[in-house]
């Protein structure tokens, strides 16, 4: 009875919250999942009451399926990741269309969802789930089950909802606004009436677009007081889905169509598509504006129906197109600049040639735009040459003036288009570049690329230490504390020779930038002093900047520096939900959130991850505090993050991390049947740890055996530590500690009954069950089912199990042609038995698996072998026992 109580204690003070018990499907509309009470802020959008909870509507498929594109694409699997598709509740159709959008992102029923079609009405239950969006979330669905009802034009009954393909007609004034800092922001107040709505903007311009034949495009459009940026979801506005093509049947750019060329800037668009909420920050707009999502361009590529298909090129009729060009600005081609790095005496001078888009019309007026870092912007008229040509000389210049500038023409029609590229820049160089504020800071002071990239190799005399080395992952140098201070080497043999503290001497470097990162490269430099310098006084303390709300720009001046963060809070332990690239964030006083990530891009091509585990946020404590974080700021995906060096730059307050819950268990098998007249032993890799450094325990766990998902051991019937006072990844259990268990539930002699058992490994401050993780659940705690026959209680002495491992010699011995193997296990465990030629080659495995403890015996045929001397070999966990046996025929 004694044990009995212990037992019981010990489950009660480790108990697990309540298990989940499986649950029908409410009946929504999407407007109950896009509504708020109180809706304030960002932040709050991810607390809807529906959150997680099992709904059911019904819906059209707007959005063509398989143009969804923004998932990697693995060629050797032929596979995605994930599917995103638009859908309009059928209640719209009478109740209206405010709030009746939703974004279904699938992987579980992915396969499903790819085979259905625009105008498909479908039934989908599933749950509301969130995408973190720079400083707030968006909603969008995961699938359990679809249920395809017909479609809407095939089927008569469903005709009725044809109106519901269309896009509504929107100004931009009600999607987006201008801040006081010149960048835009999303109109919350309007979030439940259109996000992920399906929209469409009249006779809009196109302010500015990135053409990128290979990669991805994208274009804004609206005015200087409103502007409504593009994302690429859609197969068919994208180039990065080309070359090695896309998942098999999907919608996307086949080479022989040419790259999607987003309209130059000037021109006159109609512009559709579905209204969502990320943090792409293009063009250094703001990070917090909605976009807008263009699906189609009227055509579909579909198969022939081979057997081995190919795909035609199909433009039906009817079919959306929702990018068409209403009007053209002037066009510009043979542009020149005289020199990019002129001395402080010498003139720049450029040339190009502006033509009208069509016959009849004029350009009326060619100007340049020039803005000085830190000045005001200038225009100044072109002058007309011959033919179509217009130049312009710049004034000179002061030294280590930097001056960008851009190109805009009128014709007559009233059309103004602009022209800017990598090299309408330049800086006047007398003398060489002394600080890196001197690379890094723009001219706006906000994220964006150096004045330097593109002019090569500059003359320097930057001295700079070392924050950051290869060892980290990654190689920074700072030669202050103060903004604009900070940036990445590129990783060379040379480079990779520095060390932290090293402080060093460049005397020449060309600047780069890649995925939103300015890099030093072909650096030469000396090393002046190794390894004994106060990094600490080079290390910021950033405070509200990172995380002030609505700043589409936060911490800008921090990029590429080695700064500090105090007194924050786990903000999230997945920043990507529901894919998982081992981001978390963290968060000061309620603000908005900064992400931790271990990836840092700033190389060519290669893609530096740190020293610091991707898997980190795997066992995060929601809420936790640290005292501080150390890491490199940088910017990526319009959000500020913070890269980690190693697991010393987090000061913790107490409790971080949970410990590690992802490990197998082994024995006894699933679902085997046990006779309770002895101990059973179980067993479970012992791999678990703690980033908080505290000791680790295991705890077997008995229970009922739960209901059909619902994995959680809520109310165990035994907690029991693991051999070696809770520090073994083996279990004993006595029998006398099982048989109080039976007669407890009521079981009577030789009755058998399932029982589940599992593993809880504790820190002493978490406890948690062992688990399988997926990007989209979590933690999904497991279990074995044991079957346990209730039985007369027999002492070991009189234990019919035997007392120790054993091989026995076959019999009979010489053999023809078959002979016996016995062997004796004195606990579950696995099993190998191999049959060896005299020169070690594999003959015969006999078993390989996991057995229960007993006496076995196993037959060996030897029809098809010859005459010789043969060797058998037991492998029984961690033990190996050999014997000879000779076949003589």
């Amino acid at each position: 009875m004694k044990n009995r109580l212990t037992i019981l204690l010990l489950a009660m003070l480790l108990m697990l919250p309540g298990a989940l018990f499986s649950q029908a499907a409410q009946d929504v509309t999407i407007r109950q999942l896009n509504t708020y009470e109180n809706l304030t802020a960002p932040a709050q959008i991810n607390a809807h009451p529906l959150t997680g909870v099992l709904v059911k509507f019904t819906g059209v498929i707007i959005s063509y399926p398989r143009n969804s594109g923004l998932a990697s694409y693995t060629a050797a699997s032929n596979s995605i990741g994930r599917i995103h598709m638009f859908v309009v509740d059928t209640s719209a159709v009478t109740t209206g269309l405010d709030g009746q959008y939703m974004q279904v992102v699938d992987a579980a029923n992915m396969e499903l969802l790819e085979q259905l079609n625009r105008g498909d009405v479908v039934t989908i239950e599933g749950r509301l789930t969130f995408f973190a969006a720079g400083t707030g979330y968006t909603s969008q669905m995961t699938t359990t089950t679809v249920t395809l009802v017909g479609n809407v034009n095939d089927d008569i009954p469903l005709q009725k909802y044809q109106p519901l393909l269309q896009p509504t007609i929107v100004t931009l004034d009600e999607i987006n606004l201008k801040l006081a800092d010149g960048t835009f922001s999303h109109r919350l107040d309007n979030y439940t009436k259109y996000i992920n709505r399906y929209v469409k903007v009249v006779g809009t311009t196109v302010v500015n677009s990135l053409q990128a034949p290979t990669g991805r495009p994208w274009m804004y459009v609206g005015n200087e007081d409103v502007i409504l940026p593009t994302t690429d979801t859609s197969l068919r506005f994208r180039n990065d889905r080309t070359t090695a093509g896309y998942r098999t049947g999907y919608n996307f750019i086949r080479t022989s169509e040419g790259p999607f060329t987003p309209p130059p800037p000037g021109a006159i668009v109609d512009i559709s598509g579905f209204i969502v909420m990320n943090s792409f920050n293009v063009d250094n707009t703001g990070a917090n504006t909605y976009k807008i999502v263009p699906w189609d361009d009227g055509v579909v590529w579909v198969s022939n129906g081979e057997q081995t298909p190919t795909y035609i090129r199909l433009t039906p009729e009817g079919w959306p197109k929702d990018l068409v060009v209403v009007g053209f600005p002037p066009e510009f081609s043979n542009y020149t600049i005289s020199t990019q790095t002129p001395t402080a005496s010498q003139q720049v001078s450029i040339s190009i040639d502006i033509a009208a888009p069509n016959e009849g019309i004029t350009v009326s007026t060619a100007n340049v735009v020039y803005t000085p870092r830190g000045g005001d912007a200038v225009t100044v008229a072109m002058v007309k040459g011959a033919g179509s040509t217009y130049t312009y000389t710049f004034p000179t210049f002061a030294d280590f003036t930097q001056i960008s500038f851009r190109i805009e023409a009128e014709d007559s029609e009233g059309l103004t288009g602009r022209f800017s590229a990598s090299n309408t820049s330049f800086i006047v160089l007398d003398n060489p570049i002394t600080t890196i504020r001197a690379i890094q800071e723009t001219a706006s002071g906000m994220i964006g690329a150096s004045p330097l990239v593109g002019l090569g190799v500059l003359p320097m005399n930057l001295v700079a230490t070392v924050v950051s080395d290869s060892s980290d992952g990654f190689i920074i140098i700072q030669d202050s504390n103060l903004p604009w201070s900070g940036i990445p080497l590129v990783n060379l043999p040379t480079t990779r020779k520095l060390f932290r503290g090293d402080v060093i001497t460049i005397t020449s470097a060309a600047v780069l930038r890649q995925n939103d990162m300015n890099y030093l490269t072909n650096i030469t430099f000396t090393v002046s002093e190794e390894s004994n310098t106060d990094i600490g006084a080079l290390t910021p303390v950033l405070t509200t900047g990172i995380f002030a709300v609505g700043n589409g720009n936060r911490g800008a001046g921090y990029v590429s520096m080695l700064a500090r963060v105090e007194n924050v809070t786990v903000a999230s332990t997945n920043a990507d939900f529901p894919s998982d690239f081992g981001e978390w964030a963290f968060a000061s006083n309620g603000q908005a959130a900064v992400r931790v990530d271990d990836r840092f891009g700033f190389t060519n091509v290669l893609e530096i991850r740190t020293n610091f585990t991707p898997t980190f946020n795997r066992n995060l404590v929601l809420g936790s505090e640290f005292t501080s974080i150390r890491g490199v700021l940088q910017w990526s995906f319009g959000n500020p993050k913070f890269t980690i060096r190693k697991l010393s730059d987090i000061v913790a307050v107490d409790n971080i991390t949970t410990p590690n819950r992802n490990f197998a268990l082994l024995s006894p098998a699933d679902n085997v049947t046990v006779g309770v007249t002895g101990n059973i032993v179980t067993s479970w890799d012992a791999i678990s740890t703690d980033f908080d450094g505290d000791a680790v325990k295991y705890l077997f766990v008995l229970a009922n055996k739960p209901a059909e998902g619902s994995p959680n051991f809520s109310n165990p019937l035994a907690v029991i530590p693991s051999n070696n006072n809770g520090t073994s990844g083996e279990a004993t259990i006595p029998d006398t500690a099982l048989n109080p268990i039976l007669d407890s539930v009521g079981m009577v002699q030789d009755e058998t009954r399932a029982f589940a058992w599992s593993v809880w490994v504790t820190d002493g401050k978490d406890t948690v069950q062992v688990s399988t993780y997926a990007n989209a659940t979590g933690h999904t705690p497991i279990f074995r089912t044991i079957n346990l026959k209730k039985l007369t209680p027999t002492s070991l002495e009189d234990n019919n199990l035997p007392k120790e491992f054993s091989l026995s010699q076959n019999y009979p011995n010489p053999f023809n042609p078959t002979t016996s193997i016995s062997y004796s296990l004195p606990q579950d465990v696995k099993v190998k038995l191999t049959v060896y030629d005299m020169l070690g080659r594999e003959v015969t495995v006999l078993v390989n698996e996991l057995k229960s403890a007993g006496t076995y015996k196993v037959s060996l045929e030897g029809h098809s072998l010859a005459s010789g001397i043969y060797v058998y070999r037991l492998e029984a966990g961690t033990r190996t026992f050999t014997r000879k046996m000779t076949l003589l025929k």
